[in-house]
């Protein structure tokens, strides 16, 4: 509500300044501050005037260098302002509008302006550097001015120009050495080969095109087909598997590790257990 307020501090001062001389004057009956408070008046009056109701022709050039840029990368954002008005204005300030994923410092003084009644005005180049923060086509602009008058008790906040598209490409991030097996991969590596014309035994015949060489042409199916049939080897595949044994501890059970081992007693014992078994096995019981 504040930035739209046509005054400046000084211009609302005056502007108090002036009404508190019109109650002075009719208490104490002073034409002096009456005469003071026209004063004041006519003075903010011309100056709110010369900002809002005088021509002025503005026009805007915007460049960025450089045109195009990756995520996470700077750009410089060069513009020329040219105003020419039949009267001077005094030092502002300027803004430009910055979209969602860029970021930067778009703010600054405006230089004062001359008037525009001769014949070369001097323009006003500002620059500013922001960061790109996101991808995509972002629009840069309008530029917005603020504007006051050579007393400084008025200001006039206006845009300029119009917004112009900056374009933001993905970042490039550089990927290391990639291995030779696909199971390092994760099954990227292709598995299947084309092997045209390279002396494979799988062949199958295909339909005769403009441009194939006739040393290549299959006679036996082009009798059998009653046209030019093409020798064309199939598509062959070699697929690979890489087995990997996790023998981390982490990822196997406890419980067989927390068994006891088995002692040389009890192996032992379970020897002569089996000597029987194995004797009477070689005997052998007479049949009925």
């Amino acid at each position: 509500m504040f930035s739209r307020w046509p005054l400046t501090v000084r211009g609302t001062g005056a502007t108090l300044l002036a009404v508190t001389c019109v109650v002075l004057a009719q208490r104490f009956a002073l034409a002096e501050l009456l005469y003071l408070a026209v004063l004041l008046v006519l003075l903010v009056a011309g100056s709110v005037a010369t900002l809002y109701l005088a021509r002025r022709t503005e026009r805007l050039t915007r460049a960025f260098h450089p045109p195009a840029l990756p995520a996470g990368a700077e750009v410089t954002v060069s513009l020329r302002a040219e105003i020419r008005s039949p009267l001077p204005a005094a030092q502002g300030q300027w803004s430009d509008t910055l979209p969602a994923g860029v970021h930067g410092d778009a703010s600054g003084v405006f230089p004062q302006t001359m008037s525009g009644m001769r014949v070369k005005g001097r323009d006003a180049a500002l620059s500013y550097t922001a960061t790109a923060a996101r991808r995509g086509i972002r629009d840069i602009g309008p530029l917005t001015v603020v504007a006051t008058d050579p007393f400084g008790l008025a200001r006039r906040r206006h845009t300029i120009g119009r917004a112009l598209p900056l374009t933001i490409t993905p970042a490039l991030v550089d990927l290391g050495p990639l291995a030779d097996q696909s199971g390092d991969l994760g099954g990227g590596m292709h598995a299947a080969t084309d092997k045209l014309g390279q002396g494979s035994d799988n062949l199958i015949p295909r339909h005769y095109v403009p441009g194939d060489s006739m040393r290549r042409i299959h006679w036996r199916a082009s009798a059998h087909r009653d046209e030019l049939m093409v020798r064309q080897e199939e598509q062959e595949t070699t697929p690979e598997a890489v087995v990997v044994l996790d023998r981390t501890g982490a990822h196997w059970p406890a419980a067989p590790h927390a068994l006891p081992a088995p002692t040389t007693d009890s192996r032992r014992r379970s020897r002569r257990a089996c000597r029987p078994r194995r004797s009477s096995c070689a005997r052998g019981t007479p049949s009925a």
